[in-house]
């Protein structure tokens, strides 16, 4: 494919953006590896892989929940990440896509994550429609996940 350096049979980097294409391996519910590069979802935040939210007092591991989300999202997909910055862990942070479709959003819109607005005010008007809607993490209670991780 022209303007593409390809790295492997399943993924490649853009010469002149620098996005990352391929197929993803779900981390969680907002990170991806696409081959070896590990990207998180820029401007939201999925609860955690073992975290608990709770429905009529009972728990239930919404994290996993987040990270089916995420994998129904793409659906086996190919998909492209525009790449902002690498945060201190070395990974990318990105706005990913599958076609037309903003895999951000879609969490957010879904129920799945918050906008994470300690950087981005990007999906706040997602947030609140999942939020009215009563969707995915919204149709109970739950702990926002930076606090969760810092617990």
């Amino acid at each position: 494919v022209t303007g593409l350096i390809c790295i492997g049979s399943l993924y490649a980097i853009s010469a002149s953006r620098n996005d990352v294409v391929g197929y993803a391996r779900i981390i969680d519910g907002d990170t991806v590896a696409v081959g070896p590069i590990h990207i998180r979802l820029a401007g939201i935040d999925a609860p955690e892989l073992h975290q608990p939210c709770y429905l009529h007092g009972s728990p239930w591991l919404c994290g996993v929940q987040a990270t089916v989300a995420l994998h129904d999202i793409i659906d086996g997909l190919q998909i492209t990440c525009h790449p902002s910055q690498t945060d201190r862990y070395g990974r990318l942070i990105a706005t990913c896509y599958t076609g037309a479709t903003d895999l951000n959003r879609a969490m957010v819109l879904q129920g799945w994550a918050v906008a994470y607005t300690r950087y981005s005010r990007a999906y706040v008007d997602e947030e609140r429609q999942a939020r009215e809607a009563k969707r995915g993490i919204w149709s109970g209670t739950f702990e926002q996940p930076e606090k969760w991780r810092h617990r």
